[in-house]
C-alpha cells in the first residue's frame, strides 16, 4: 500500500476539483476529496466501490454509504450543469468527455486518481 495522502497532494486534489466546477460547501467535494485519497492509497478501492469505498468514506465521515454516493452524484450533476467539468479534457489534455457525456462518481474517481498519481511521479 503506498501512502500518497499528503497536504500537497490533498491541495492539488481539490485544485483539480475546484477547477472543474465542483464547489467545496458540497458535501459531495469532501467525499470526493476523500475517495481520491483513499484510492490512491488503495488502488483495489475502486473495483470495490459500493463494497468497500463509500462504506470506508461513511465511516470516516460519520454518515450512510448511500448519502456518499448520492452526494458525490448531487457534486457531479452540479459541475456538469456549470459546464465546468469539461474542463476534464484541459486537464488530461485529450478529449475524455463530450458534452452530452456525465461520467459516473467511479469514473470521476478513478480519472481523478490516475491524473494525480501521475503528477505525483
Amino acid at each position: 500500500m503506498n501512502n500518497f495522502t499528503t497536504d500537497r497532494t490533498t491541495k492539488e486534489i481539490k485544485n483539480i476539483l475546484i477547477k472543474l466546477g465542483f464547489t467545496p460547501n458540497l458535501k459531495g467535494y469532501k467525499y470526493l476529496c476523500t475517495a481520491i485519497n483513499l484510492t490512491l492509497n488503495d488502488t483495489n478501492l475502486i473495483n470495490n466501490v459500493t463494497k468497500q469505498l463509500y462504506p470506508t468514506i461513511a465511516l470516516l465521515h460519520g454518515d450512510k454509504p448511500s448519502c456518499i454516493e448520492r452526494s458525490i452524484r448531487h457534486a457531479i450533476k452540479v459541475s456538469y450543469n456549470s459546464k465546468k467539468l469539461f474542463e476534464i479534457n484541459n486537464v488530461f489534455a485529450c478529449t475524455i468527455l463530450t458534452p452530452k457525456e456525465k461520467p459516473t462518481c467511479s469514473q470521476l474517481i478513478s480519472l481523478l486518481v490516475e491524473k494525480v498519481f501521475i503528477n505525483q511521479l
